[in-house]
């Protein structure tokens, strides 16, 4: 956005509508889950809570990366030591093991869209 000075305030651009028609806005949540399912194996079948949970958690620390808030990127492997999966693992039914590697795909992923 450019800026502009006008008696020594400075003024942010006003953000414009596209000139494209696009689609209506979509809720965070649902950009959430469609990049989180990407993580999946068998993104058609359902999932255990396991995958949901680290799904959405690497897909939530992929999103504020992108809009460059490095914190949960940076935290995620502490965090996912934390959850209660009774005694199941994400990793199976997960396209990796490498969450570092999921993390850069879902930002490229965003970036591109």
């Amino acid at each position: 956005m450019g800026k502009k000075k006008h008696g020594g305030v400075v003024r942010l651009a006003a953000r414009r509508a596209r000139d494209k028609p696009t689609e209506p806005e979509r809720k965070l949540s649902e950009i959430i889950k469609e990049m989180g399912l990407r993580l999946c194996k068998k993104p058609e079948a359902a999932a255990s809570r396991p995958v949901i949970e680290a799904a959405i958690l690497l897909a939530s620390a992929a999103w504020n990366a992108a809009l460059g808030d490095q914190g949960l990127r940076n935290q995620h492997r502490e965090m996912l030591k934390r959850f209660d999966w009774g005694g199941k693992q994400p990793w199976p039914e997960l396209v990796s093991t490498d969450t570092d590697s999921l993390i850069a795909g879902l930002i490229e992923y965003k970036q591109a869209r």
